[in-house]
């Protein structure tokens, strides 16, 4: 069962780690920052959502939030002082999901969590990868059939820790050779795109600039 990665950003050490506790027994794993320095080396994980406060000692947090959503486009809360709406339409500006003042109330905060997490169809599940069947089933349980070289791809991701497939190794997957302005290979990674995500609803082999594509969800691999 996928434990679901919290990122938060919060330079109060004392409601950072009674925050954290509290997140903890309610089964979500935290990765602490208490500056935006220390925040920008955690964009590496595999993160499912972002608690950001907005005065920090190296900036605002607002700006670490438009790396976040640059990064996951996945929810994220602001917690502030500040209460006036011109405060929070300047959050919301930035792509925040949900605005809270403090103190907090946690009943509220958890709520939160869990709708948003739903709201962005992100489930405590997994892909998976079925290497007898060339098939991938979905967190909703969907089975979608691959051909091999489709299946390939996406073995290729499963085995990385980024999750990152370079547009040589798709070169080399699909026996071409590789030529940087060749657009067939980001014609096949967009028909493989919209073969496992035919309804566009997730951000599934999104581009990396000058890296090639990476696979936004947690995936493993099996056989029967």
């Amino acid at each position: 069962m996928k434990k679901f990665n919290i990122l938060l950003l919060e330079d109060d050490i004392d409601f950072l780690e009674s925050l954290t506790k509290l997140l903890n027994q309610e089964k979500y794993r935290v990765y602490q920052a208490q500056d935006i320095k220390s925040a920008i080396t955690l964009l590496k994980e595999d993160i499912d959502f972002a608690i950001i406060d907005i005065n920090l000692p190296d900036g605002d947090g607002l700006d670490f939030l438009t790396m976040f959503k640059k990064r996951y486009k996945k929810p994220a809360i602001l917690l502030t002082t500040k209460k006036t709406v011109e405060d929070k339409v300047k959050g919301l500006s930035y792509g925040v999901d949900y605005y809270l003042s403090k103190p907090v109330n946690f009943d509220e905060l958890f709520a939160i969590i869990k709708n948003l997490l739903n709201k962005y169809e992100i489930y405590d599940a997994e892909w998976i990868l079925n290497e007898d069947e060339l098939s991938v089933t979905t967190p909703l349980l969907e089975k979608i059939q691959l051909n091999l070289k489709e299946f390939m791809i996406m073995k290729h991701i499963s085995l990385k820790d980024d999750k990152i497939i370079s547009r040589n190794s798709i070169a080399e997957i699909l026996n071409k050779k590789y030529v940087p302005l060749d657009r067939s290979l980001d014609m096949f990674v967009n028909r493989l795109k919209k073969k496992i995500d035919p309804k566009n609803n997730k951000d599934l082999l999104s581009s990396v600039r000058g890296q090639g594509y990476r696979f936004d969800k947690k995936i493993s691999i099996k056989n029967n």
